[in-house]
């Protein structure tokens, strides 16, 4: 074999060693793939829908408004279908559930690709959306179980930048193949990695022990006296609990409500720009097709340091001793994220609002890794399948929401011009951004107190 071949040969080998030493051995490197494998596809079919959405308008005749219905029934089918499938994740096989899903998920995009009508392109999507709901509550389920709580923000950063690489992978291949090709071939191409992702699921993850970590370890020090709620100390087994008791329950964790308003606050915004990103940097900057996807791509690669940089940072911090870091480090980066968002998307200088745009996307998926540890840290292992499909219908709703909020928004303050108010739009998306960051402070007064009661939770039996 030449030294040509061989190069990247040993670089992908160095990068799994440099992983497999990150994460605490192979099989919980195989379980940080294959987890980010499950995000990155669902994110990669979401920024596929914003990287033909030019070819779509003009083959079904349709406006912004309609390109943001076709995620919005997508991600509303999944807030309706994702408190059953929460049930499932906290009763049956996580991995088996997941790679059927993900068969069924190959199935729609067929029918998608197929479409003739605008139509069928919306039924499809919605049968997308029940499908793939079983993704954001099985992960965490299984991040749960397979990582120490000490070590979770950092692994959620590997795992959520996932969705980061699927949505410019998407965004870049799909975008590219609707350059010179049909836009169904744009979806069908996401069929060959689903199919292999779904075997791998079911052959070669093996399904972790419920709530070891959680029963086996001792009172997190960053909690040592940490006052616990004794009203909210669950002594039931979890499996017992209806379905209302245990979205009661979850409600009635304040941290949790917090958490989970801000988390989908930062969605609802993530979500208008992954969707309609594309359609602005295109007609704010004049950018053709194949420019306009590679400069999305550069804001994806920021977005990924952010993402990794900031579950690291929060476990640092906590083993320093800073005791709410996965409370306090999201709220800073949620009014950083709007603060270098607004003048780069009212900027019409590239080489202002590129590096503008960078750190923008950095700080926003900063958020996430340490709320997601968060979540799990105030909630018994039970009840994580649960607890998850609880914020996923807020999130999904308003991820939902958001493109055909800023959608109607654009071509209202556009006059109905495809594409030209769509910066007025975004930065109206902004304000929720910069409120979630206000709103986590709430949680600082109660985000110890929440663990340290999950704790005695787990150690009753939950």
């Amino acid at each position: 074999m030449s030294e040509a071949a061989e190069w990247p040969a040993d670089r992908l080998q160095d990068a799994e060693e440099w992983l497999e030493e990150q994460v605490g051995g192979p099989v919980r490197r195989k379980a940080v793939l294959l987890l980010a494998s499950v995000l990155g596809l669902e994110a990669a079919d979401l920024a596929t829908t914003g990287a033909v959405a030019a070819k779509l308008e003009p083959a079904f005749h349709i406006g912004t408004f309609e390109i943001g219905l076709l995620v919005s029934v997508t991600l509303f089918m999944a807030a309706i279908a994702t408190l059953p499938c929460g049930i499932l994740v906290d009763r049956i096989s996580r991995t088996k559930l997941l790679a059927g899903s993900i068969l069924l998920w190959c199935a729609a995009i067929v029918a998608g690709g197929a479409s003739v009508d605008y139509l069928m392109l919306v039924l499809s999507r919605l049968a997308l959306g029940a499908v793939t709901a079983t993704g954001l509550p099985a992960i965490a389920s299984l991040t749960g179980d397979f990582f120490p709580g000490k070590d979770r923000a950092r692994i959620y950063g590997y795992i959520l930048g996932g969705e980061l690489v699927g949505a410019g992978v998407g965004y870049f291949i799909s975008g590219n193949i609707a350059g010179f090709a049909s836009w169904r071939w744009s979806f069908w191409w996401l069929i060959v990695p689903g199919l292999a992702l779904s075997w791998a699921l079911w052959t070669k993850l093996e399904e972790p022990e419920r709530g070891h970590h959680e029963r086996t370890r001792p009172p997190r020090r960053q909690d040592a006296g940490a006052a616990v709620n004794d009203r909210l100390v669950l002594r039931q087994n979890p499996r017992d609990m209806s379905v209302w008791h245990a979205v009661r329950y979850v409600l009635s964790i304040r941290t949790n409500v917090i958490l989970i308003v801000a988390s989908a606050l930062g969605y609802f915004f993530f979500e208008a720009t992954r969707t309609l990103g594309l359609l602005f940097v295109r007609g704010h900057y004049n950018l053709g097709q194949n420019t306009a996807t590679s400069l999305l791509v550069v804001l994806g690669i920021g977005a990924l340091a952010g993402v990794v940089g900031s579950g690291r940072l929060s476990d640092w911090l906590g083993r320093k001793g800073k005791r709410n870091a996965r409370i306090s480090v999201p709220s800073v980066a949620f009014l950083l994220s709007a603060v270098a968002f607004a003048p780069g998307l009212w900027s019409t200088s590239l080489s202002v609002a590129i590096p503008l745009f960078i750190a923008g996307a950095a700080a926003l998926s900063a958020t996430n890794p340490p709320m997601d540890a968060a979540r799990l840290d105030i909630m018994p292992a039970g009840l994580w399948g649960r607890a998850e499909s609880v914020r996923t219908v807020l999130r999904s709703s308003l991820q939902g929401a958001a493109p055909l909020v800023v959608g109607f928004l654009a071509d209202y303050l556009g006059h109905g011009q495809p594409g030209s108010g769509l910066e007025y739009a975004l930065l109206l998306a902004l304000i929720p951004v910069a409120v979630a960051g206000f709103i986590l402070l709430f949680a600082l007064t109660s985000y110890r107190s929440d663990a340290a009661t999950a704790d005695a939770s787990s150690r009753a039996g939950a």
